[in-house]
C-alpha cells in the first residue's frame, strides 16, 4: 500500500487513499466557501499544507507559493499583483503570515475542515498555479500556468522517467520551485509513496532517504551538492532514479552520484518557469559526465540560434507574464537566454544573468541597488556558488560588508545577498565602457 511519509509531524504518516479522500473532503470544502479565488502558501510540506495544496488543485483553486528565501516585504508586493486574499499557513510559521498582515491587513489565514459534502467537483478555474520568478531585471515576475500546461507537462515527464506504485519518491525541493510542484503529483498519479523533507531539516536529506529506502531523488543540481557536503560519508544504494532539473548537469553531479550509488539512473530535465517545469529531458546510466537537455518533449520544438542560444516553441510555452508583457516572439518562440553547443550541454546564460539553485537573476540588478544606496559603482560576480562584491580601493570608504548586508536583506533573496567583499585597484570596463565581469574574475582568482 502506497503511503505519504512526514518524519517531523505530529502524524507521521498516511496512506496514499486516506489522503486522497481527505483532500477531496476539502475541496468540497473549497468550492463552497472560496470558488476559485486564488490560495497563496506558507508552507513547508507539513500533512496540512499537503492537503490543502492538494484540495486547492481538485477543487480548481489556483495556487501560489510565497519563497521563503525573499522578503516578507516582497511578499506584500506580490500579494498587491495577485490581488491574493487566502493565505494558508503552517502553524509553525504563523509569525511570518502575522508580519504579513502587519504590512496587508485584507490577507486572512484558512486552514478548512473537511467537508461531510460529498459534491461533484468541476475545477473551478482554468489556472492551475502563479510561478514568480526574477527574471532579467531582478524583480519578480508573475507566470500564470493553465491546468492543459500543467497536464501537458506532467504528462510528459512521466513518460520519460517511468515511475511506478513500487517506488517511494524523495521530495526536498520547496513548493515555490515548479519542478517541485512536479514532484508533488506525479508520484501522486502515479500512485508511488512520497517522503516529504522539509526544508528545515534538508542537512538530514540523505540520511531521511537511507532510512526510509527512497528510490527517487528529484532536486536542482546545487540542493544536491549541498546536501552530499553536509553528510559525503553517507551512502543511498536504495536510489534508482536521480531526477535533476532547473540548472546544468555538470560531471561534479555524477561523480556524486557515483559515490552515493553507484547504479542510479540519471535523468537531467530541462525548462524554464516560462515553459510549464521542463520541456526536455535526457535520461542514462552514469556516464561520469556532464549530461546534455536532450530532445524536446512532444509537440515541442527546439531552435538554436547561431551564437548557440535555445528557443522553444510548444503547448507548455507561456505567451505572456501576467502584467501582460509578451514572452514569445512572432514566430511563437521564447528565447531562453540559455546557450548550449552542439551537443546540447549547457554553456551559460544570456548577458550578466545568474541561476542559483533554480532562481534567475541579473548581476546588474544586484549593482543598480548598491548604486542607489550608497552611490557605489561596484561589481557583483557570482564565485563557486556564492554571490560576492566588488569595489575599487577609492571607494572603499562608501561601504563595509556588514552594512552593505543588511541594506540588501529586505530588497533580495539570502542566496543572492553578497558574502565577502573584495577591494581591487580600478574596476577593468569593457571597450563599449561596461565592467569587463571576465576581468575582473580573472583578477579574484
Amino acid at each position: 500500500m502506497s503511503k505519504l511519509f512526514f518524519p517531523f509531524n505530529e502524524t507521521n504518516e498516511i496512506s496514499l487513499d486516506d489522503f486522497e479522500q481527505k483532500s477531496r473532503s476539502l475541496a468540497n470544502s473549497f468550492q463552497e466557501k472560496i470558488k476559485g479565488e486564488p490560495i497563496a502558501f506558507i508552507g513547508d510540506k507539513s500533512l496540512d499544507h499537503c492537503l490543502h495544496l492538494n484540495a486547492a488543485h481538485i477543487a480548481g483553486n489556483p495556487f501560489f507559493h510565497f519563497n521563503p528565501q525573499y522578503p516578507v516585504k516582497k511578499w506584500a508586493e506580490l500579494v498587491d499583483l495577485l490581488n491574493l486574499k487566502n493565505i494558508f499557513c503552517d502553524s509553525t510559521l504563523f509569525d511570518k503570515f502575522d508580519e504579513l498582515k502587519r504590512l496587508r491587513p485584507q490577507v486572512k489565514k484558512i486552514q478548512f475542515k473537511t467537508s461531510a459534502s460529498a459534491l461533484e467537483i468541476v475545477p473551478a478555474s482554468p489556472i492551475a498555479y502563479y510561478m514568480a520568478t526574477s527574471g532579467s531585471t531582478g524583480t519578480p515576475k508573475i507566470i500564470e500556468i493553465s491546468r492543459e500546461q500543467l497536464e501537458c507537462a506532467l504528462s510528459n515527464i512521466e513518460r520519460l522517467i517511468e515511475i511506478n506504485n513500487d517506488d517511494l519518491f524523495s521530495h526536498v525541493s520547496q513548493l515555490c520551485f515548479d519542478v517541485a510542484i512536479a514532484d508533488f503529483f506525479i508520484p501522486l498519479r502515479q500512485r508511488c509513496s512520497l517522503l516529504f523533507i522539509p526544508s528545515t531539516q534538508v542537512f538530514s536529506s540523505l540520511s531521511l532517504i537511507e532510512k526510509y529506502k527512497a528510490t527517487v531523488w528529484s532536486s536542482s543540481p546545487s540542493l544536491l551538492k549541498f546536501c552530499f557536503n553536509a553528510a559525503p560519508d553517507t551512502k543511498i544504494p536504495s536510489i534508482k532514479k536521480a531526477i535533476h532539473c532547473g540548472e546544468a548537469f555538470d560531471q561534479t553531479l555524477s561523480q556524486i552520484w557515483n559515490l552515493l550509488s553507484p547504479g542510479a539512473e540519471l535523468i537531467n530535465l530541462y525548462g524554464p518557469a516560462e515553459a510549464t517545469i521542463a520541456v526536455s529531458g535526457h535520461r542514462c546510466p552514469n556516464p561520469l559526465t556532464e549530461l546534455p537537455i536532450g530532445e524536446a518533449f512532444n509537440k515541442h520544438v527546439f531552435k538554436v540560434t547561431a551564437e548557440g542560444e535555445l528557443l522553444i516553441k510548444g503547448p507548455q510555452v507561456v505567451e505572456k507574464y501576467f502584467n501582460g508583457a509578451g514572452i514569445i516572439d512572432e514566430n511563437q518562440f521564447y528565447a531562453t537566454g540559455d546557450f548550449f553547443d552542439s551537443e546540447m550541454k549547457f554553456r551559460g546564460r544570456r548577458d550578466d544573468q545568474i541561476k542559483i539553485a533554480g532562481m534567475r537573476f541579473n548581476l546588474a540588478a544586484i549593482e543598480k541597488i548598491l548604486y542607489d544606496k550608497f552611490n557605489l559603482t561596484a561589481a557583483v560576480q557570482l564565485i563557486n556558488e556564492e554571490m560576492v562584491v566588488v569595489v575599487s580601493e577609492k571607494n572603499i570608504h562608501k561601504i563595509n560588508l556588514k552594512e552593505l548586508q543588511s541594506c540588501l536583506k529586505d530588497e533580495l533573496p539570502v542566496k543572492f545577498i553578497p558574502k565577502k567583499l573584495f577591494i581591487i585597484k580600478e574596476l577593468p570596463l569593457s571597450a563599449s565602457g561596461k565592467l569587463d565581469r571576465k576581468s575582473i574574475l580573472a583578477l579574484l582568482k
